[in-house]
Formats: C-alpha cells, sequence, structure tokens
C-alpha cells in the first residue's frame, strides 16, 4: 500500500480508494506528500498492521473513512483529535479497542464506531 500513496500531489484534494482489496500497512507518513487533502477514502480494504498516529499532519482533512479493514488492536490514534477541520470520521469494523479519544475540540457531525471494542 505505501508505494500508492508515495506521490507529492499538493493539488489533490479528494482521494476515494475504496473497494480495492489493497493490503498492507499505511505509511507511517500518509500526509506528507497530500497537504492539501481533504477527504480521504479507504473503505472496505484488507489494510492492516499500526494505525498512524499522524493524522493531525492533514491539516485541510474533513472527512476520513477507513471503516472495514484490518487494522492492529489498539486505541484509536491521538493525533485525531487535532484534526480542527475533521467533519466525518469512520473508524467502524476495524480491531481497535480501548478509550476513544476526546474529540471536544472538533466539529465531528458523523462519527462512526459501529463493532469496535471501545471504554
Amino acid at each position: 500500500m505505501s508505494s500508492i500513496l508515495k506521490f507529492n500531489n499538493s493539488l489533490l484534494q479528494d482521494l476515494f480508494l475504496s473497494y480495492n482489496n489493497f493490503s498492507g500497512n499505511l505509511p507511517s507518513n500518509i500526509c506528507h506528500g497530500l497537504p492539501n487533502i481533504r477527504v480521504f477514502d479507504l473503505y472496505n480494504n484488507d489494510l492492516s498492521g499500526d494505525m498512524p498516529t499522524v493524522w493531525h499532519q492533514c491539516e485541510e482533512m474533513e472527512q476520513l473513512h477507513l471503516s472495514y479493514n484490518d487494522f492492529n488492536k489498539g486505541p484509536m490514534p491521538a493525533g485525531i483529535r487535532n484534526m480542527t477541520k475533521l467533519q466525518q470520521l469512520y473508524l467502524s469494523r476495524n480491531n481497535m479497542e480501548g478509550n476513544i479519544v476526546s474529540l471536544t475540540t472538533l466539529f465531528v457531525y458523523v462519527l462512526f464506531l459501529y463493532s469496535m471494542y471501545i471504554q
């Protein structure tokens, strides 16, 4: 998966890659080459490994769709709470567990956490 996203495109705003059977890990520097990404959709692939913790570097991100993948068990990345423009967050049907990070500083109007082991 990391080879797909190894590009720099400061003009790209919406990236829809759902239902592609991508597998492997998301690169830890996922936002580095996509500084103006607003919509990032990897819904229903076969992504695994640890979820990147650097989502806060996607400063323009409004929608993040990562449902129906197979990320390692672990908490929701704390960096999500610093995504000040985030409005829609989809993390359902993953293996995440633990506490939900505080989203009180965000105006998230869609939050899907279905079938997660949360506390």
